[in-house]
């Protein structure tokens, strides 16, 4: 909903963008984990999902 509003937001004034979203929660198992960017648990795999969304981010802005 909110990637929507800024999406719309900078069409109009003719900003490029771009949504990378993170998945907290997967119901893929019988058993649920927790998986919040903002707990102190499992911080190297938090720290890979930042440098890929910036890797993303630099790869696209060459595009541009």
């Amino acid at each position: 909903m909110e990637g929507t509003a800024i999406a719309a937001v900078c069409k109009r004034i003719g900003v490029d963008y771009f949504t990378f979203y993170y998945a907290g929660d997967s119901f893929d198992k019988n058993e649920w984990k927790i998986r919040s960017l903002n707990s102190s648990t499992d911080v190297a795999d938090k720290i890979k999902v930042v440098l890929l969304a910036l890797d993303f981010a630099v790869v696209l802005s060459k595009q541009i």
